[in-house]
This record gives structure tokens, C-alpha cells and sequence, in this order.
């Protein structure tokens, strides 16, 4: 095993030389160590021979020396050990030991794994005595007792170190002869240039080459890079070359970051390369510049400023109302610079206060409305985001948020200076306004600024800005300088950071429809409850028969089918954003009608001859059929039959129509006259309808 004097480790920085005990986990957490060791007497090939922590003497990285070492690269040069995990392939916070062989005779490096030759990609764990052991690499001692590998072999390297997965590790890239297995770069998609350092030795003099492909990891297909293969040729002493990825917008708005992956592989004569570069892709880092009040001349007096760096901004304007035409000429004129006009609040009232003492619709109405429609009735094919708290306030509540929504695309808050909420992240849902870029002390200072405009430089996002009336001087009431926006705009411009409009950054909410009837079926005339249930619309239209004709535009609307039949019903929302519809059926069908037959007689007992007049009282009868008892019938409505022979009789009326039959019967008593001329007792016996039997 190894003994020595203790161990040594120094930072990458150069800054120090460290001394501990065996122990060297004081000194991994949060930096990035260079472990290297000098064996002082002997080497075993058991499994932890090149374990961190064990007692090496301080070995010089740049020159070799003590104990009879020959050189650097001679041919019995020195061996040392360095501890570091690789990733992604080892499992990230996990310790584990490869093997890295330098071969100065071919000026090659190897990775051995049970003796054989696996060039430059780790595929599993490999323990480093055991690769000693069994690739018959002979451990032996010069003659003034130095510790030196035999053969070829000149240099030994072994890693041991926990990395999260994806982390950059700059030190390590800026280091002579280090193999960087991962590395993790940001790249904005409208900047397709990357840089791939390969960390080559000076001392080497022969052309590398790496072949290079991309695979689109997590991010979506379809998305088109171009040069999406290629070689990377470096020549001696070369140590950095650039490809060109350009990932074309697909229209969506991105979330940050979005990685895919660049697979580098090794030609035959590579030191060393990347295993796998991960590349984030993120939306182009920008800036949105805004102001607000009506100072419209000075705006248009700044373009010269604006257009010197291809800047551009939104503007928001209020009190529109009793413009003339020269100021709306004025907008037209930023609108046909590029820069965007939208809707300020109308009395700079602090949104909660208002809504609390007037409540949200007077707020819709007589804040934001107002701009809106003058805006679009005055400027041709206008862009109107809003910010209905900008800039004053913070506490905007949810219900003020859900009730502006639909009418525009909104920024929905307002920030401190300095707060982390200055910067927008895309798709994240914060739209935000952040910083007052006023002449200092009002707005940021320049050290600030600069220092955020850095920020989504290197993070990916947009830097969201506000300010108020530009002027050639300022006295630091809220106005902003041609000095100070000519700074922003040139920091900007020099450190590729896009201007942003605010449409470019609001979630577009287009409406959705939808509603419910309390009914969607029954007999007419049907009377149906309809409720609007739709999400972000400024208004809604009824078509209750699907014909193309607007029925209701109440929100909730009553609506009466008169007839049967199965009608579709449109509900058609919209917005600023667009429009949507849905559908339902009602279906309303005839209640079936049943006849009812009914009738009354003028007399029901008497002598014959018995003369009765039948009257038809029946419902819903289309036919009747009238059956006297005697063998006569009818089909008049309201017959009048005569009884000329005593008896009982069943008289029946049967009435029908198109859905059913119904009857009705009632008894007639015919009596006989006594040759006195009074009535005989008798006894009567009959029903049934074919009359009755008499006896006297």
C-alpha cells in the first residue's frame, strides 16, 4: 500500500497549497480540487491502490522531480494519481475510480478496462488497482528509489471526485490534459454559434478531429438545426473551434432552458474530448424598455437614439379622450419606427383603491376602455398590451387580474427596484415590470443596471423596464436622459441582448366558450335556461338554431322552442385574442295527444217513441262513430236518433285520431204506454249493445 509524508492538495485557483490528515472531504464540498501525489515507497495492486486519502508526498503538475524521475515523458516517467467523478456516466454525488493512461511514445491517452484498450468514452465503473493488475502494467522502483509504471506507460491519471450531473466545471476546462466529461453551455436561438474548447496539451503537435452530432434530447422534434453533423478539425495548437447550430423558432414560446445534446466522438488520434455537451436553448436574453405619460414630441424627438442601436420600446398613453389629430400623428409616427403604442390606465388611480370604491366594471369601463377603443379607432392595425396597475402598486388581486385578462394582454405586476421580479422568464407566467431606469437617484444606478442586464445575459430571460418622460437634461423628477438611454441601449446592443415590445412577452389569452342549459330535451314548447360559462371573452353571441343569425348576446339568456325538431345551439365567444364557439343539442319533440271521448244525451228515459238528440263533447277527435244499440250508427257530430220500439239501449261513441282510439257508452231506456195510458209495471233485462228485452 502507499505510505508517505501526509497528503497535499491545491485549489485550481493556484491560490494555496492545503494540508490535512488523510481525510480530504473538508475540502470537496463547493470547490473544485486538484488531488496529485508522490509515491515515497511502495505500490500493491489491491483494489485501493489509488483510493483518495491515502499518504502521498506534493508532486510539481508542471515538471517532474526527486527520486530519480527522468522527465515528464520519459520513457519511465513519473506516475500520479488525481481523484474526480465523471459524469453523466457514474452516478451523480457517488464515489467512484477510473483509469486514464497517457502514453508519451504515441502521445496517445488510453482508458483500459480488463486489459483492453477503450479509447476515450467511459461506458462503466472501472477500479483502478484492478486495471493496473490486470492490464500487466509493472509497478516498479528506479534505481534511486523513486516509484515509477514500466513500459510505454508514463503518466497515470485516476478520477474520483462527486459532480452533479450537467454541472460546468470551468476549472477543470481551463487546466492542462484534464478530460471533461460533461459540459453544460447556454445558447440563444437566434445565436447559433458555439464554442467547444478541447483542452489540448501545448507540447502536443499533431491535428485531433472530432466528430460531432445532435440529438434533440428533450427538446421537441421538429425543430430544425442546421449543421446538425459535422467534423472538428483542430491543428496543432489549437484549443478552440465553433460550430454553428441555428435552431429556427418554431413559434412557441420556450420554456428556459431547453436542452438537446451535442455527441462528440473521438477519431482514432484524439487526446482529449468531450464525452457529451449539453446545450441549453434559450429565447434570445433581452431587454423591454417602456414608458409611459403623453410627452409625445419628446418620444419622437428620441428616435434618432432608439434607431442608432435598432432599439425598440412599448409606450403607453392615457387622457386620450380629447386628443387632436397632430398627437395621433405623433403615434403614428413611433408606431412606424417599430415602437409600440398600448393603453395606460386612465387616472394613474391605485387599482385597489378604485375597484374597492367603484367596483371592477367601472374600473374596466372608465380606466382601460376608454384608451382602447381611441387607440384602435385612431392608429391602424394597433398592438394595445396594458399594464393596469403600471407602475403604481403591488398588491394586485386576483379578481382584478381575471377581470382585465380578456380585454388585453396584459402585464400584470409591478416590482421594487433591484427584485428578482424584474426579470421575465419565458412561458412562466410572470409578466412583470421591474426597474425604474429614470436618471439615478430616482430610477437604478448604472452599477445595477448593468449588473441586471448581465444577468439575463448569462440566465437567459428579458430584463423589464420602466420610465417616464425622455428629455435632453434631467432634474431626476422622474425623467430619463438621452445620456442614460443612449447607455442602456449601447450596453444592450454590445452584449446581443434583443429589444423586446411587451406584446412579445404576454401569454395571448384567447377566449374559450362554454355554457350549460338547465334543460336539453323535452316537449314543446320548450323553454330553456341557458349559462354562459366561457373563459376570457369581452362578449358572447346566442344562434339558437345554428342559421347564422345572432339570437341573443345576453349572458345569460332564456330562450323559448316553440316547435319540435332538434336544434343546434351556438355559443360564440371573443376577445381581443380571437374568437371560439360550442355547440350544443336541444332536441323538443311533440307531447303525444290522446283522443277523449265525451257526449251527453237530451234524454236518456221515456216512452216510445223516444226522440234524443246526442251531443259530442269529445277531445283532441279527429273521426267519431256513433252505435245506437238498434243496429243504426253515425258519424255526425252531434246526431239526433229516435227510438221507436221499448227497450234498453247501449248507445257508444268511439272518437279517434292519429295516435290512439277512445269510447264512451251510456244506457237509453224506451218505455211502452199501457192501452189505459199508463204505464205497466215491467221488468227490465239488457245491456250490451243490441238493445234490450221488455217483459210486460
Amino acid at each position: 500500500m502507499y505510505t508517505g509524508n501526509g497528503t497535499y492538495v491545491r485549489h485550481f485557483d493556484g491560490s494555496s497549497y492545503l494540508t490535512s490528515s488523510n481525510n480530504l472531504a473538508d475540502y470537496r464540498n463547493g470547490f473544485t480540487w486538484e488531488i496529485a501525489y508522490y509515491p515515497t515507497t511502495s505500490i500493491n495492486t489491491d483494489t485501493t491502490v489509488m483510493t483518495a486519502g491515502l499518504n502521498w508526498n506534493q508532486y510539481n503538475l508542471e515538471s517532474c522531480y526527486g527520486g530519480g524521475y527522468t522527465g515528464f515523458y520519459g520513457n519511465q516517467g513519473a506516475g500520479w494519481v488525481e481523484t474526480r467523478q465523471l459524469t453523466p456516466d457514474y452516478v451523480a454525488n457517488e464515489w467512484v475510480t477510473v483509469f486514464i493512461v497517457y502514453n508519451a511514445t504515441e502521445q496517445r491517452w488510453y482508458e483500459y478496462k480488463n486489459g483492453t484498450v477503450l479509447g476515450n468514452q467511459f461506458t462503466q465503473y472501472i477500479d483502478a488497482g484492478n486495471e493496473l493488475l490486470n492490464s500487466n502494467l509493472t509497478i516498479g522502483r528506479s534505481g534511486s528509489g523513486g516509484e515509477y509504471f514500466t513500459g510505454n506507460v508514463s503518466y497515470v491519471r485516476v478520477y474520483d471526485r462527486p459532480l452533479t450531473v450537467g454541472e460546468m466545471d470551468y476549472n477543470y476546462m481551463n487546466t492542462k490534459n484534464h478530460y471533461q466529461a460533461l459540459q453544460t453551455l447556454n445558447m440563444s436561438k437566434s445565436l447559433g454559434t458555439l464554442k467547444i474548447p478541447i483542452n489540448l496539451r501545448q507540447q502536443v503537435n499533431f491535428t485531433t478531429n472530432i466528430t460531432y452530432s445532435t440529438s434533440d434530447g428533450v427538446a421537441k422534434a421538429g425543430i430544425d438545426y442546421a449543421e446538425t453533423s459535422g467534423t472538428l478539425t483542430y491543428l496543432p495548437g489549437e484549443t478552440t473551434k465553433y460550430i454553428n447550430i441555428q435552431v429556427q423558432d418554431d413559434g412557441t414560446i420556450w420554456q428556459t432552458p431547453k436542452p438537446f445534446y451535442i455527441s462528440l466522438i473521438p477519431e482514432l488520434n484524439d487526446l482529449l474530448v468531450y464525452n457529451n455537451l449539453t446545450i441549453n436553448l434559450i429565447n434570445q436574453p433581452g431587454i423591454l424598455l417602456t414608458f409611459d405619460d403623453e410627452n409625445l414630441q419628446a418620444w419622437v424627438d428620441s428616435l434618432n437614439q432608439f434607431d442608432k442601436y435598432n432599439a425598440k420600446a412599448t409606450f403607453y398613453v392615457a387622457y386620450t379622450y380629447d386628443w387632436d389629430q397632430p398627437r395621433w400623428a405623433l403615434c403614428k409616427q413611433l408606431q412606424n419606427d417599430g415602437m409600440e403604442i398600448g393603453a395606460h390606465t386612465e387616472n394613474h388611480y391605485y387599482p385597489p383603491d378604485y375597484v374597492s370604491l367603484y367596483g371592477i366594471q367601472s374600473f374596466i369601463d372608465d380606466e382601460i376602455l376608454l384608451n382602447k377603443q381611441d387607440i384602435s379607432t385612431n392608429l391602424s392595425d394597433p398592438t394595445i398590451p396594458t399594464t393596469f396597475a403600471y407602475p403604481y402598486g403591488n398588491d394586485i388581486s386576483s379578481d382584478i387580474d381575471n377581470a382585465i385578462l380578456p380585454y388585453f394582454d396584459t402585464i400584470r405586476k409591478t416590482c421594487n427596484t433591484g427584485s428578482p421580479e424584474a426579470f421575465y422568464n419565458f412561458n412562466d407566467n410572470r409578466v412583470l415590470h421591474g426597474i425604474l431606469i429614470t436618471d439615478y437617484p430616482m430610477g437604478v444606478d448604472d452599477y445595477r443596471l448593468h449588473t441586471m442586464m448581465d444577468y439575463v445575459r448569462d440566465n437567459g430571460g428579458v430584463l423589464v423596464t420602466f420610465g417616464h418622460n425622455i428629455t435632453q437634461d434631467t432634474d431626476y423628477s422622474l425623467r430619463m436622459s438621452y445620456a442614460r438611454l443612449n447607455d442602456i441601449c449601447e450596453y444592450a446592443q454590445t452584449n446581443n441582448l434583443k429589444f423586446y415590445r411587451a406584446s412579445d412577452l404576454v401569454t395571448k389569452q384567447p377566449p374559450v366558450a362554454n355554457f350549460t342549459a338547465n334543460r336539453t330535451e323535452g316537449y314543446a314548447p320548450l323553454t330553456v335556461q341557458f349559462t354562459d360559462l366561457s373563459e376570457n371573452a369581452t362578449s358572447v353571441s346566442w344562434d339558437f338554431d345554428n342559421n347564422g343569425v345572432i339570437d341573443s348576446t345576453a349572458s345569460n339568456p332564456v330562450y323559448e322552442f316553440i316547435n319540435a325538431g332538434i336544434y343546434t345551439v351556438n355559443l360564440t365567444a371573443t376577445n381581443v385574442n380571437g374568437t371560439d364557439s360550442k355547440l350544443a343539442t336541444i332536441n323538443v319533440t311533440e307531447r303525444t295527444i290522446l283522443p277523449v271521448a265525451d257526449f251527453s244525451a237530451s234524454i236518456t228515459d221515456g216512452y216510445a217513441p223516444l226522440s234524443v238528440t246526442f251531443t259530442d263533447l269529445s277531445q283532441n277527435a279527429i273521426t267519431r262513430n256513433w252505435n245506437f244499440g238498434d243496429g243504426t250508427t253515425s258519424t255526425k257530430k252531434n246526431p239526433k236518433h229516435t227510438y221507436s220500439v221499448a227497450g234498453i239501449y247501449t248507445v257508444n261513441l268511439t272518437v279517434s285520431n292519429d295516435n290512439s282510439t277512445a269510447s264512451k257508452t251510456a244506457m237509453i231506456i224506451a218505455k211502452k204506454k199501457s192501452s189505459r195510458g199508463k204505464p205497466r209495471s215491467s221488468s227490465i233485462n239488457g245491456g250490451g249493445g243490441s238493445g234490450g228485452h221488455l217483459n210486460l
